[in-house]
């Protein structure tokens, strides 16, 4: 099953609760700040690559309450290191309403006859977001990969940059730097699932 996997995702972001038209009630949402990805091929090693996205256009940060506010803080300093809106040094940001058509392209580009999974390691966002796009996807948990924090410690992973506000240990969270590292365990251990 292993052998039929194209490109590792994962994506980094902000939980947000959403007020109802009325304001009596709230829904959460998760939204994408960092989507990165890396082509997995026997024969070549890509490099792995990250897409940022504005989140200005789908929520309305000014409006927030107070509470929200500082869960929102911490989750930018704590979990993921990234500011909510995007920095200077961003200038590259997609807007967010393009990341279906993002992973869409990133999907194309990847697939080939013989692979045309998408895996993830973990956790509801990638396989949620996935799912909704209709791409076949594969959790690499189910196949004994180690947390993120297991795999930083046999080797650094380089970061996309722009994880500036983590105020933890320095294990940034990045999205680019986990598909490198998945995809490090994956090349190991893909021969053993054929």
């Amino acid at each position: 099953m292993l052998d039929k996997v194209c490109c590792i995702i994962d994506v980094d972001g902000f939980s947000v609760r959403i007020p109802s038209e009325s304001g009596d009630c709230y829904r959460n949402q998760f939204l994408v700040r960092e989507l990165g990805y890396v082509r997995v091929d026997p024969v070549y090693t890509y490099l792995p690559r990250s897409y940022l996205f504005d989140l200005s256009q789908s929520y309305d940060f000014s409006r927030i309450p107070d509470a929200e506010a500082k869960t929102l803080r911490y989750q930018s300093r704590i979990i993921t290191g990234l500011s909510l809106l995007p920095g200077p040094t961003e200038s590259d940001c997609l807007d967010i309403r393009t990341l279906p058509d993002v992973l869409l392209k990133i999907y194309d580009r990847c697939r080939t006859v013989d692979a045309d999974l998408v895996a993830y390691k973990g956790g509801c966002r990638e396989s949620d977001l996935l799912k909704e796009l209709a791409i076949p996807a594969l959790d690499l948990q189910r196949f004994g990969c180690p947390a993120f924090k297991e795999l930083m410690a046999k080797r650094n992973y380089k970061d996309c940059g722009h994880h500036k506000e983590v105020e933890r240990d320095g294990a940034v969270h990045c999205s680019m730097a986990e598909v490198e590292a998945y995809r490090d365990w994956f090349m190991l251990n893909v021969r053993r699932y054929r």
